[in-house]
């Protein structure tokens, strides 16, 4: 299953949670992240469009992201707290800093005591799952605080990637990112009656560049010699001189510049390079 099924999925159910409210009590929400990788904030088709020839790469086609900034909210005044994969997925699994919840770098296994969302929304009755890149070094087992999880250890490989369903090593085959979400649209259909949280982190946009073949002459990208810019590389404008602080004599010159954040979130009430929904 392909990540415009799983959206639709979730869409219906939602839409039908909805239906005879005015007889039932209204239904508890469920909770559906998807985290996407290295994606910088201006890496959507409908930014690009709204800069026009400012935009950096025009050729990009974002279509189900777009749909979630037309139908959702888009957070447009934002910062990321830290901009590298396990601190980013440590803060939005916790809700806190990289310094109180331990993950600062790459290399910081996931601490099992940290309290997460999921072991917060357990008391009310929801279940949850992780999908996907987890990233916390080589962190391997059951993602902690989650009643199920199907992932991959480190960077895992684009290809026939091996996972970890509940912790027990699974071969897989095809592109990692379609057998995940693959793992969390089955997720959603095994807890329709009850609520239920899902986060789904993807291994794109992460380098090196490997789109599945279906996707592979879908875009065309910067001409030969040309690396796109992605969120490792520079955010600022080129035109934007970084400020230089002024410093005494016989000091080490030192200069600040403010870059753009490289990876934002995004819901089905809000949208930007990450998405999340709420439905």
């Amino acid at each position: 299953m392909r990540l415009p099924r799983l959206l639709a999925l979730a869409l219906t159910i939602a839409a039908g949670s909805r239906i005879g409210q005015a007889a039932e009590p209204p239904r508890q929400p469920n909770f559906v992240y998807v985290f996407t990788d290295d994606q910088r904030w201006d890496a959507l088709g409908v930014v690009q469009r709204e800069q026009g020839e400012k935009g950096r790469f025009p050729w990009l086609k974002t279509p189900n992201l777009d749909r979630l900034a037309a139908e959702g909210m888009r957070f447009r005044n934002a910062f990321v707290v830290n901009s590298l994969c396990a601190p980013s997925r440590a803060s939005l699994v916790t809700g806190q800093y990289g310094h109180v919840n331990g993950v600062t770098n790459n290399h910081t296994p996931h601490p099992a005591g940290n309290l997460s969302v999921a072991a917060l929304l357990r008391p009310a009755g929801y279940t949850s799952g992780y999908f996907g890149k987890w990233h916390h070094g080589n962190q391997s087992g059951k993602r902690p605080g989650f009643d199920t999880s199907a992932s991959f250890v480190g960077q895992g490989r684009y290809f026939d990637c091996p996972i970890e369903v509940d912790g027990v090593a699974t071969p897989s085959k095809g592109f990692v990112d379609d057998v995940t979400t693959d793992y969390a649209a089955s997720f959603i259909k095994t807890n329709q009656a009850k609520p239920f949280l899902l986060i789904l982190g993807l291994k794109t946009c992460h380098g090196p560049f490997t789109p599945p073949p279906r996707t592979r002459k879908t875009m065309k990208g910067p001409g030969p010699g040309r690396r796109p810019i992605t969120a490792s590389r520079r955010s600022t404008p080129r035109e934007a001189p970084a400020a230089r602080l002024p410093t005494p004599r016989k000091s080490r010159p030192t200069s600040v510049c403010s870059e753009a954040s490289t990876r934002s979130t995004t819901t089905w009430a809000s949208s930007s390079s990450s998405s999340t929904t709420s439905s």
